[in-house]
């Protein structure tokens, strides 16, 4: 990425890899005397220099168990555990967190190309993490062509991204293992309840059904933003918090409440059982396909819309809607070709975004599907209020430019 406006010190400090020529550079910098777009260089620079030492830091715990492997032969439970104890005792960890420590190093051992990407500084340790969790169950010749389609774009997807891109590949490389793994988490299943340091307590389920979930949260919204226009004083998040609980304990509700819905992106050969493509629940990522047929064959007096895409980009060539009133011909037409909003790394689905005008509508634009892109509230605030720069690029990517000069490419598409 050339950067004509970029300084040679900030240019030293995007570049330069992890190591002692970056470590004794940023030692050199006198963090007053520089400019707004070199501190955040810096900053980036920084991060990735601590990436770098706490990758090496992962590696000699392994290397510590590869000790007490040595010493306790054909009993790795025990070198774990003794592993654990020394590197928690060291670090003051409770037995919980040494063991999450041992496992995130354990699991770099077996991916030694996530752990190449990690000690260059290029992923931190959340993404090192995630990368561990979807891979381990995995088969080195399952893991390996899904490493190489992700460890390159890793750096630059966001969390939330980097889950859904892994779980949909996962779920595509071993559909009967993912099922079984599914099916098995399932079982487990329930509900919890934990104080919180503040006095108040969350109350929350584990392993549960993804549709059903996404209804009932969709259902709560739908509940709330009733009592909204009615004049409720407490905010979104307040009045489904309440009516969890109100319904939880059988506090009577309007009859006029609205079902739970669910928006599902599947292909056509997944629905008719001939292929095991994962589908997409929008507001909560990919899905095994049973789940996928599952959801649709419930779906019987529901609104259908559908997309004919270009099966080489993926991108959307025409799309429709049966049954019932459509929303807004534009409205669709933008939801089919950017499922989610488009910042950088958000995930928000585009039914839940507000729709943009590139070209401002108070200053001419038209609103039409090419001057219209989703946006969820927040960064849409953010954007307008901080002056962001946005802009369609080539096969449906977006850039979007930060106030520092800082440019960002998203797809705006899944994951």
């Amino acid at each position: 990425m050339f950067d004509a406006t970029a300084t040679d010190l900030a240019m030293k400090l995007r570049w330069m890899p992890a190591g002692l020529d970056l470590a004794e550079l940023m030692e050199s910098i006198d963090p007053i005397s520089i400019s707004e777009q070199e501190r955040l260089e810096l900053i980036v620079a920084q991060r990735r220099m601590a990436n770098h030492y706490l990758a090496q830091s992962y590696r000699q715990i392994a290397t510590h168990f590869a000790h007490y492997e040595e010493v306790f032969p054909g009993e790795p439970d025990s070198a774990a555990q003794q592993t654990e104890v020394e590197v928690g005792t060291a670090l003051h960890l409770t037995s919980r967190a040494a063991k999450s420590e041992f496992e995130i190093a354990w699991g770099l051992s077996q991916l030694p190309d996530v752990w190449l990407s990690f000690d260059r500084g290029e992923i931190d340790v959340r993404r090192a993490q995630i990368l561990v969790e979807y891979l381990a169950h995995l088969a080195d010749e399952e893991s390996s062509p899904v490493i190489d389609q992700v460890i390159g774009n890793a750096p630059h997807l966001s969390t939330g991204q980097l889950r859904a891109r892994l779980a949909k590949l996962c779920l595509l490389v071993n559909p009967d293992e993912s099922k079984l793994r599914y099916e098995q988490t399932l079982d487990q299943r329930r509900v919890a309840s934990r104080p919180t340091t503040e006095g108040t307590a969350d109350l929350y389920g584990s392993h549960l059904p993804p549709d059903r979930v996404e209804a009932a949260y969709r259902r709560l919204t739908h509940l709330a933003r009733k009592l909204k226009r009615r004049g409720e004083t407490r905010t979104l998040d307040q009045i489904r918090a309440d009516l969890l609980l109100d319904l939880v304990l059988g506090v009577e509700q309007s009859s006029s409440t609205g079902e739970g819905t669910v928006d599902i992106h599947v292909d056509l050969d997944t629905l008719a059982g001939l292929g095991e493509t994962p589908g997409e629940l929008l507001g909560f990522g990919p899905v095994i396909s049973d789940i996928a047929r599952q959801v649709t064959a419930r779906q019987l007096d529901c609104r259908w819309s559908w997309t004919v895409t270009d099966p080489e980009t993926g991108l959307p060539l025409y799309n429709g809607i049966t049954r019932r009133r459509p929303r807004a011909a534009v409205r669709q037409a933008v939801e089919a070709r950017n499922p989610h909003c488009t910042f950088p790394g958000c995930r928000m689905p585009a039914q839940r975004c507000d729709l943009d005008h590139r070209h401002l509508y108070s200053q001419g634009g038209e609103t039409c599907l090419g001057n219209l892109v989703p946006i969820c509230r927040r960064h849409h605030v953010v954007r307008h209020r901080f002056g962001w720069a946005h802009q369609p690029l080539p096969k449906g990517d977006h850039l979007w430019i930060s106030p520092l000069g800082r440019h960002y490419t998203t797809s705006g598409r899944s994951p």
